[in-house]
């Protein structure tokens, strides 16, 4: 199984899940208000981690597809700044 989001700029506010036997897909959890990003999927528990950090709940969270629910783990009040490369 596959996990994935639109993203720290995204819209969605959602993670995606694809199978990649079968290549359906399925909404797996709803984050409402939220933009994962950065997901990591832990097959020993089921979980999926995420960050957000363009949103007014910035942190670190962790989902569960089976479920469908998702909590936030940490806070934090790291913003990203991109900067050029030379």
């Amino acid at each position: 199984m596959l996990y994935v989001s639109s993203g720290s700029q995204g819209s969605l506010h959602q993670i995606n899940s694809y199978n990649l036997t079968t290549a359906a897909t399925a909404t797996a959890v709803l984050t409402p208000f939220l933009n994962p990003s950065q997901l990591k999927a832990n097959p020993a528990n089921g979980l999926v981690y995420f960050s957000d950090y363009n949103s007014a709940g910035r942190g670190f969270y962790q989902a569960n597809p089976s479920t469908g629910t998702f909590s936030q783990r940490t806070v934090t009040g790291y913003t990203p700044t991109s900067r050029a490369r030379s």
